[in-house]
């Protein structure tokens, strides 16, 4: 069984609630369920509250501590905070009440970071109670109010009620009775709502009590009769003759009371018939009594006399002797206001002997005696035994006041004390909330950081587009100069071969022209030879003129008919000539546009290798920028990850080989020293320069949390975590996001001298005794969509009892190609160089061999990956530390 002080309590509880206010806003993600068995604990919860419930208190303590211890270790909120809050009320039951307010207090702040808002409301009515039971009103009355403005933003009528009729009958008693009667106003409201007209009836006779004692009698009567026609809907009988007499009393006050009597009577009638079908002697008892008080408060002190005689017969000497000691000093009171001297001193007499005889009588009631006797004898002139009654009746009051001031003391003591209690803790929780806000700008500028990160990668992808763009657009112009330039040549290719066409075509044009003047030549010296031959032999043909005068007439039409053919011959040739002509000039207009669009072309491509320079030079500003942007985001790296120095102070002999292909790197490595125990790491993210930047600072901050919120100290548990907690982060199930890590991780036990480790796609390289072991990561990492949600890494534990040193180290190192044959270094060169250096005296030469290594194995090879080897020695550190 757990056994904590107060205050121990009160520190593990705030530790608790606190752990998760640090998470912020965005807290990591919930354990898995298979990290605690949330079932089990709401299974003792329930077993608490049960034994609460049947007086079990012991029981219920051992139910609510194992609750809580289980879900301290699981980290369930809403176990731990069911269990505090079934301690306070075990406490509270003990009358523990410092203890109970610091298990009340404490549930109440982890139900305000759960956000359940009605179990808030719950809490805080408990803690009013707690107030209530110390008669602090006032107190209480703030505990109330606070839960009231809670649930006023609920739609929970009932609760709200409950809340009001608190309120009210706090207020009652401190004696604020328009308060008090405002709440039951508003108690009504709430209780209507759900049609709990009984309930209802019941609080308009508290108005009208609230109203009676402001003086307010009027509206006292109003609230009575609302009461009646409530209780009268319901017949109620009781009830009925309850609210006549509440009003006749009212009526009584405003000295109505002829209107009074009505009511009275109307009262008693009832009670009269409730009396005539009660079985039971206490139910009849009880009638005779409440008919009595009627009957007096009508000022009908016979019927009062006759009632409460009644009530007394069936009581007897053998009853019960504080409800006939109340009973003889209702008589005497009823007789000493009727003036009937010697009756009422015959009924205080005897309320005086029972009371004397009889130890359960209250104090208070002897004391009523006291005051009745002095007060029966100052109205029979008996003034000294009236003085002697007083004095005896004076005594007890001083000494009941001086009880009373000596508890109100201690209360207002103890209240002063809780008071102040809550004020530490508040104190403490504002400390805290300072330190969660420091944290929180923190984070804020490593957000913004983040984000400035983002956008520089995004510009860059942008700028990187642009690139591309135009160097399609710078080659889609060359194409298109070598298209204008061919087609340029086609063109001209084109032309040429038409001119010569043409001039082919004027050439034969020229031949056919001179070919029809040559026969045109030839015709006419034919014409001429003929006619020279026809002069000649005229005279030798006239004889044959009229033979040949025919011939001759068909001859003539002949030549008229060729030089007809010759004359359309000639008037074609030189309609093509024309049309030839004009189809030239046509041409000569076309090659004319086609130089104009070439030279404008030309004009086009000289102003875009302008625009092209100027790209040229703003794409060169912007790469220098965000080169600049880069290099600033290596220095937020590095001053994030640990340092040599920082490395250096944990373990002396030590050393760390960082070389980032790019300016920032996917790798990391994270240290960390918390209370007795040693977290080291070594991480190598998806893909190098800004994303996997990116994805380390991811990690780094998912370690922080594991160790320093969550309180995970196994190195098992802590990968388990951080897989879970970057898969949900990044959204994996849902987005295409395949980034994740692979991560050796050590965790060293100061006290235990124990080293634990697992991995995550990562081995190490242990020496104990000049001996090499390799300690083998799981084979899944951490995210990425191809890897298993559920996946629950292997712990290796390792005595530290003789002098160890560790190599940890990223695939960086062994995935490089170089040397002569340009391979990879590969795992088995790189662990035999470990091998080699190990036994070398410093780490500092270590680190210069590793390095002097790597560089002549790459030579002129590109640097492939980045890379990191991290080595440290424990020996005299275990023992200097503690």
């Amino acid at each position: 069984m757990i056994s904590l002080s107060k205050k121990q309590w009160s520190i593990i509880i705030l530790s608790i609630i606190f752990l998760h206010i640090s998470i912020g806003k965005n807290p990591p993600p919930a354990l898995p369920d298979s990290f605690f068995d949330s079932v089990q604990i709401d299974k003792l919860n329930h077993q608490a509250y049960t034994e609460l419930t049947y007086g079990n208190l012991n029981m219920a303590k051992r139910h609510a501590e194992k609750a809580l211890q289980l879900a301290d270790e699981t980290n369930y909120l809403r176990g731990q905070a069911t269990a505090i809050e079934h301690l306070g009320t075990i406490y509270m039951k003990n009358k523990k009440y410092e203890e109970a307010f610091t298990f009340y207090y404490n549930a109440n702040t982890l139900w305000k970071l759960i956000g359940s808002k009605i179990s808030e409301v719950s809490n805080l009515e408990k803690t009013a109670f707690l107030y209530m039971s110390l008669n602090s009103y006032k107190r209480a009355a703030d505990y109330y109010q606070e839960a009231y403005e809670i649930v006023k933003t609920l739609d929970e009528p009932a609760i709200q009620g409950n809340i009001e009729e608190s309120l009210a009958s706090i207020y009652k008693k401190l004696g604020e009775y328009e308060k008090a009667a405002t709440y039951y106003r508003l108690a009504i409201q709430s209780r209507q709502r759900l049609h709990m007209m009984a309930e209802v009836g019941q609080l308009y006779r508290q108005l009208h009590q609230m109203q009676s004692l402001a003086g307010n009698h009027d509206h006292a009567i109003e609230a009575g009769n609302k009461a009646l026609d409530i209780f009268t809907q319901l017949k109620d009988t009781s009830q009925i003759s309850d609210v006549l007499t509440d009003i006749g009393h009212s009526l009584t006050s405003l000295k109505e009371h002829d209107k009074a009597e009505v009511y009275f009577e109307r009262a008693l009638e009832l009670q009269a018939n409730i009396l005539k079908k009660a079985h039971k002697k206490e139910e009849k008892i009880a009638r005779f009594i409440r008919m009595g008080e009627i009957a007096h408060k009508a000022q009908k002190y016979k019927k009062a006399r006759q009632h409460y005689e009644s009530a007394y017969n069936l009581i007897g000497e053998e009853g019960d002797c504080s409800l006939l000691v109340d009973l003889c000093n209702k008589l005497a009171y009823n007789e000493f206001v009727a003036k009937h001297k010697d009756d009422a001193l015959s009924y205080a007499g005897e309320a005086f002997t029972i009371g004397q005889e009889c130890n359960k009588v209250s104090r208070e009631a002897k004391m009523e005696t006291y005051l009745l006797l002095s007060e029966i004898y100052n109205m029979r002139n008996a003034y000294k035994r009236s003085q002697e009654w007083y004095a005896f009746y004076n005594h007890n009051k001083n000494i009941m006041e001086k009880e009373a001031n000596q508890l109100h003391e201690e209360l207002l003591a103890f209240e002063l004390k809780l008071e102040k209690q809550e004020k530490e803790f508040k104190l403490e929780a504002m400390n805290r909330q300072n330190e969660e806000l420091k944290y929180q700008q923190v984070k804020l500028e490593n957000d913004k950081k983040q984000q400035e990160l983002i956008l520089r990668e995004q510009e860059l992808a942008i700028l990187r587009k642009n690139q591309e763009l135009q160097a399609i657009a710078l080659e889609k112009q060359k194409l298109e100069e070598q298209r204008a330039k061919r087609e340029l040549l086609l063109i001209k290719q084109r032309i040429e071969a038409e001119e010569k066409d043409k001039q082919l075509a004027l050439l034969e044009k020229d031949r056919a022209m001179k070919a029809l003047e040559l026969e045109k030549q030839k015709v006419r010296e034919r014409l001429r030879e003929d006619s020279l031959r026809i002069l000649q032999s005229e005279s030798i043909m006239k004889e044959e003129l009229l033979k040949e005068e025919q011939r001759t007439k068909t001859f003539s039409y002949a030549i008229i008919g060729l030089l007809t053919g010759f004359l359309v011959f000639a008037f074609v040739a030189y309609r093509k000539i024309r049309k030839s002509e004009k189809e030239l000039k046509v041409q000569s207009a076309v090659i004319q546009e086609k130089n104009e669009e070439l030279t404008h072309t030309n004009q086009i491509l000289s102003q875009t290798a302008l625009e092209l320079k100027e790209s040229r030079k703003e794409l060169q500003r912007k790469n220098d920028a965000l080169t600049s942007s880069i290099t600033y985001a290596q220095r937020i790296q590095r001053v994030i990850m640990p340092t040599e120095t920082e490395l250096s102070s944990i373990f002396p002999e030590s050393f760390v080989l960082f070389l980032p292909r790019d300016i920032v790197s996917g790798d990391f490595y994270w240290l960390k020293k918390r209370r007795e125990r040693i977290y080291i790491a070594v991480a190598d993210c998806t893909g190098h320069g800004v994303p996997g930047a990116f994805m380390s600072l991811i990690g780094i901050e998912k370690l922080e949390q594991a160790v320093d919120y969550v309180n995970i100290s196994s190195p098992n548990l802590i990968l388990n975590y951080l897989n879970k907690s970057v898969k949900n982060l990044l959204q994996q199930r849902n987005s295409e996001l395949r980034d994740g890590m692979d991560i050796a991780i050590c965790t060293i036990d100061l006290k235990k001298k124990i080293l634990d480790f697992s991995g995550a796609r990562a081995d190490i390289l242990v020496f104990q005794n000049n001996e090499m072991q390799v300690l083998k990561g799981d084979r899944n990492s951490i995210a990425g969509r191809e890897t298993i949600d559920e996946f629950y890494f292997t712990k290796y534990s390792l005595k530290l009892d003789k002098p160890t040193t560790v190599y940890m180290f990223t695939d960086g190192y062994r995935d490089q190609f170089g040397g002569e044959l340009n391979t990879k270094i590969g795992s088995v060169k790189f662990k035999e160089l470990i091998q080699k250096v190990s036994v070398l005296s410093s780490f500092a030469q270590q680190k210069e061999e590793l390095e002097r290594f790597f560089r002549e194995w790459k030579g002129k090879e590109k640097q492939l990956d980045d890379v990191t080897v991290l080595s440290f020695k424990i020996n005299d550190l275990i023992d200097s530390t503690i």
